[in-house]
């Protein structure tokens, strides 16, 4: 009878051990759970805040720094030079870009005006010119620094002013004739979150479409926090 009792009573102890166990552990993991969504949160804040403070900063200083390059470097004197062409290619792609894709990703991060994906035109124009515009950008640095190189060689075939104005020419034509299929390929999906993109790009909506639900979620949050 004794042993009886004695069994019940381990028993009852190790129920009430395993039920303090588990709360212990909801608890646990509930605690988790918040902090990492607060940092979340605290990230989504942000992006957000710095999508509509940092990126008109970036847009500015871009204009003006392009701007006076080209000025600057486009006198009569410096024009003598290849290296200088290759940085006014440089700035008016970077000037291009800035006042472009930079605009369009201000306008649809920032104010929520997606003009990308406001039409099937828009969507393929908006990821042609950021494609090329991009590749363009390092092309010209990469150029650049060929040349600065060659100049420490005995011949200087490649540093002169009109092998730089052909490779400028020719790259450039080459890469907007190259990325076509980017235009070609690039459509509205209104069945994902990123809306538009070029065709097959799963990984990139896996990727990238959460950031837009997570930054959608926190605006409608903070609007209910002040309603």
């Amino acid at each position: 009878m004794i042993r009886n009792i004695n069994r019940t009573e381990n028993t009852e102890q190790q129920h009430v051990l395993s039920w303090r166990r588990v709360k212990f552990k909801s608890k646990f993991y509930t605690c988790n759970h918040h902090i990492a969504k607060n940092v979340t949160d605290l990230f989504g804040l942000i992006n957000m805040y710095f999508s509509n403070v940092g990126l008109p900063l970036i847009v500015f200083i871009s204009v003006i720094g392009n701007t006076l390059n080209i000025i600057l470097l486009g006198r009569y004197n410096m024009r003598k030079h290849a290296c200088t062409l290759y940085f006014i290619a440089l700035s008016l792609n970077n000037l291009l870009y800035s006042t472009t894709i930079l605009v369009v990703g201000l306008l649809d991060d920032g104010y929520q005006i997606r003009i990308r994906i406001r039409s099937a035109l828009s969507s393929k124009l908006v990821t042609y010119f950021g494609t090329v515009l991009s590749i363009l950008s390092a092309a010209f640095l990469v150029l650049t620094s060929i040349d600065r190189w060659w100049m420490s060689l005995e011949r200087r075939v490649f540093t002169n002013v009109r092998t730089a104005k052909q490779l400028i020419f020719v790259i450039t034509i080459s890469f907007s004739i190259l990325f076509i299929i980017s235009f070609i390929a690039a459509d509205l999906y209104n069945s994902d979150i990123v809306g538009c993109r070029i065709q097959g790009s799963s990984a990139f909506v896996q990727a990238n479409g959460w950031k837009k639900a997570e930054r959608k979620m926190l605006k409608e949050h903070d609007l209910v926090r002040l309603n």
